[in-house]
């Protein structure tokens, strides 16, 4: 583990001052070079002292030891302010990049076991992060699993009464800390229902209840002050499961191939219906 993944793993149990250098640090990795450790106090708010506590909490000796690891770790790439082709180019590439090295490759190939052997899958998420679970289920769906999302509290916590040892939950929350998340888990644990969890944070209380815990990079750490697509490093990795699943199933690439078929014969039938009405074709 580098020391932006540590940084990030740690980010939840920092104190304001220290979560102000660390994103600070996690958003500007690669023009902290130039920055010595009292400009840096000046952008965070943060004393000298702190900073370098921070770094030692870190694992780096001093703050030089922190550039220098950082340093050896981070890519160089210079980002124009008022290109911002270049900008977001710059963040995705980012994102992409420190969740590569996140990514435990075990891990996603246990949770794609689970995934092929489970009776039902449900999955939850709320927020922009049930859109990314609605997207994840019509995946499953296209495929031939028997998926159901849910994005809906109340549904998510009766449902998951109803639960089984044979059936596998997946929990998409990029916090980790979603209070009706975390509540429906609870339950879905006491039922004995595999979990699987997609978060930015290991030490989330999600991805400590979970079987699996699968980490990405935190999109915010990219730069929260400009729109950077919060669920971005999430659906990178989903698209490196499903990609996976079809590849070592032919019936799962089967039936997607099929679905997808038989959805665009249907939408161009649609078509042809509202070109029919609109110019009264018999």
């Amino acid at each position: 583990m580098d020391i932006l993944q540590t940084i990030q793993q740690k980010y939840n149990d920092l104190s304001d001052k220290e979560k102000a250098i660390a994103n600070y640090v996690l958003q500007n990795d690669s023009s902290l070079q130039n920055m010595n450790i009292t400009s840096l106090s000046q952008v965070t708010g943060a004393s000298t002292s702190t900073i370098t506590r921070f770094c030692r909490k870190m694992g780096a000796a001093s703050y030089v030891d922190m550039k220098m690891k950082i340093n050896s770790i981070s890519n160089q790439f210079e980002v124009k302010q008022d290109d911002y082709f270049d900008q977001i180019y710059y963040y995705y590439n980012k994102i992409i990049d420190r969740t590569n090295k996140s990514l435990d490759k075990e891990l996603i190939y246990e949770a794609i076991k689970k995934i092929k052997t489970a009776k039902r899958i449900y999955i939850y998420g709320l927020g922009s992060s049930g859109f990314t679970a609605e997207e994840l289920n019509l995946r499953f769906l296209k495929m031939g699993m028997t998926a159901r999302c849910l994005t809906n509290t109340h549904l998510m916590l009766i449902g998951s009464r109803s639960l089984t040892e044979d059936d596998l939950v997946i929990a998409i929350s990029s916090s980790g800390a979603t209070d009706e998340i975390v509540e429906t888990l609870d339950i879905c644990k006491e039922q004995g229902a595999g979990i699987i969890s997609i978060t930015s944070f290991a030490d989330s209380y999600i991805s400590e209840i979970s079987d699996i815990s699968l980490v990405v990079f935190s999109s915010n750490f990219a730069d929260e002050k400009k729109f950077v697509n919060t669920q971005f490093a999430i659906i990178y990795l989903l698209d490196i499961i499903t990609t996976i699943l079809m590849s070592g199933e032919e019936e799962y690439e089967k039936n997607y191939e099929e679905v997808d078929e038989m959805m665009t014969k249907r939408n161009r039938h649609d078509k042809h219906n509202i070109m029919s009405k609109s110019y009264n074709i018999k």
